[in-house]
């Protein structure tokens, strides 16, 4: 079975394992639980708790890694290169703030509001009312949605 092999303390958020071959037998036993679940060898809640459980061990390990890793590459001198099986391309992205303008706020208080008028003529429009615009008395296009379903896994102290 899955634990046997791979012991998780949600504490810490430990992987303890054999480093030789980790990585395959790692996949591996993440495509197993998969797979007993899609074929009901696993209750499907509790595979997608442990997938869960693992998700957030590999990202809490990578943020942790992240800089020396990004360091480590620098070294290379190349914006593209391989090792480690793998092409490792180096790039950024550039981050903007306008909260600052006054202008860029002005706008985005009255995209606000169009969004809250077009929320709620859909949601009056589920209910076959029609919604007029009560400055103008333009009819208010109703807002698309869709309903996405989610799980949200909150592991018990």
């Amino acid at each position: 079975m899955f634990i046997s092999k791979l012991i998780i303390t949600n504490q810490r958020h430990q992987l303890i394992f054999n480093k030789m071959g980790a990585t395959k037998r790692l996949f591996e036993e993440i495509r197993q639980i998969q797979i007993d679940a899609e074929e009901g060898n696993m209750d499907s809640l509790h595979a997608y708790i442990e997938l869960d459980k693992l998700e957030k061990v590999v990202k809490d390990s990578k943020d942790k890694v992240k800089e020396s890793a990004i360091k480590k590459a620098e070294q290379y001198g190349e914006k593209t290169f391989e090792d480690f099986g793998a092409k490792i391309e180096m790039s950024g992205k550039t981050t903007w703030d306008f909260k600052h303008i006054p202008a860029w706020n002005d706008k985005k208080r009255e995209l606000t509001d169009i969004e809250e008028i077009a929320k709620l003529a859909a949601m009056n429009a589920a209910k076959n009312i029609e919604s007029a615009n009560t400055s103008t008395g333009e009819m208010v296009i109703p807002a698309a949605s869709k309903y996405s379903p989610f799980l949200k896994i909150t592991p018990k102290k």
